[in-house]
C-alpha cells in the first residue's frame, strides 16, 4: 500500500474515532464557492490541456476535541461543476480533431476526504486527504467524437478559513491526480487527469 493511500486510513480511522466518542463537538455545515483549474490529460502520446472555471458545493462534518492547541478532524463530501474553459493539445480543441484518446472535457469532480486542521495567528489552516471521481467527455476515434469516461484516484489539499460574518471564508489550494479508469470512453481508451485548482468557498454552520 502506498504511502499516500496509508495516510487516508490513519485519517478515516482518527475521524471514526473522535466522530463515536465525542458526538456533543460534532459540528455539521455546508457552503458554496468558486474555483480555477488547470488541468492535463494524458493518453498514450499526447496530452490535452486546460484552464476551467468551477462552481464547487461543499458539505461536512467537524469534531472538535477540545484540545488547548485548536486541534480539530473532519470530512468531507466536496464537488465541482464545470462552467468554463476547453482543453486543448498543441493548441486544437477536440471539436477539431483529436490526435489521442484523452478527455476533452470536464464536467465534474466529486471528492471525499478526510481533514484535520488547527488554529494559527487568527486563522485556521488544514490539510486534507482523500478519494476523487471525475466525470468527462474522452476522445475516441472520429474526428471530434467524443463518449462518456470516469477516472478515480488520490486527491489532497492544503487551505486556511477564517470567521466572516455568520459563516467562514475558506481558500484551498486542491490537488487531483487521477490514473484509475472507472469508464473507458467507448469501452477502449485510459486517459488520465490531473489539476491543480485555487478555490474560495464560504461555508456556514447548522
Amino acid at each position: 500500500m502506498s504511502k499516500i493511500w496509508k495516510l487516508c486510513a490513519v485519517l478515516v480511522s482518527v475521524t471514526a474515532f473522535f466522530a463515536t466518542s465525542v458526538q456533543a463537538q460534532m459540528q455539521y455545515y455546508y457552503g458554496g464557492g468558486i474555483g480555477y483549474s488547470n488541468a492535463s490529460s494524458y493518453s498514450g502520446g499526447a496530452t490535452s490541456i486546460g484552464d476551467l472555471a468551477s462552481i464547487g458545493l461543499t458539505f461536512g462534518a467537524r469534531i472538535n476535541p477540545g484540545l488547548a492547541s485548536g486541534l480539530f478532524y473532519g470530512y468531507e463530501i466536496d464537488a465541482d461543476i464545470n462552467v468554463a474553459g476547453v482543453m486543448e493539445s498543441a493548441g486544437a480543441a477536440c471539436s477539431s480533431g483529436a490526435s489521442d484518446a484523452y478527455f476533452c472535457s470536464h464536467d465534474a469532480t466529486g471528492r471525499f476526504r478526510g481533514l484535520v486542521g488547527t488554529s494559527l495567528g487568527g486563522f485556521e489552516v488544514f490539510g486534507t486527504v482523500g478519494y476523487a471521481i471525475m466525470f468527462g467527455q474522452g476522445a475516441v476515434s472520429g474526428a471530434g467524437a467524443t463518449d462518456a469516461g470516469i477516472v478515480g484516484g488520490v486527491t489532497y489539499s492544503i487551505g486556511a478559513q477564517k470567521a466572516f460574518g455568520n459563516g467562514t471564508v475558506r481558500l484551498e489550494v486542491i490537488r487531483d491526480d487521477l490514473t484509475s479508469i472507472i469508464k473507458r470512453p467507448a469501452g477502449t481508451y485510459a486517459p488520465t487527469w490531473e489539476t491543480t485548482s485555487v478555490k474560495i468557498s464560504y461555508l456556514l454552520s447548522f
